[in-house]
């Protein structure tokens, strides 16, 4: 009986020594993605174009990474088309150099 508790501690350590190793491992990938000396941070780091979006709700003049983007339930915005702004189709954002970036036409 004492033999058969043992190793089923044993295993419950190594269980939780590798799911602690798969947690840090997945944190410090994480922080791979981007180099903090190189100006890009993760609310405007990016990979393709969808990973980007308005950086506010309205008349946006840049972007963000959709996973930092602002929380516009309940916020009403004019109609007009400003300039130099993504409205109207006047521009989009885009992903240049790992960083997300309103492209004006």
């Amino acid at each position: 009986m004492k033999k058969e508790l043992r190793i089923l501690i044993y295993i419950a350590l190594v269980v939780i020594a590798a799911a602690i190793l798969v947690f840090l491992y997945i944190q410090n990938s994480k922080k791979g993605q981007n180099n903090p000396n190189d100006g890009i941070n993760d609310t405007n780091y990016c990979n393709v174009d969808s990973d980007c979006v308005a950086a506010s709700c309205c008349h946006s003049t840049s972007c963000v990474n959709v996973n930092a983007k602002p929380r516009c339930d309940g916020v009403f915005c004019t109609l007009e088309c400003r300039a130099e702004s993504l409205d109207c189709g006047q521009g989009s954002c885009k992903c240049v150099n790992r960083e997300c970036k309103a492209v004006i036409k």
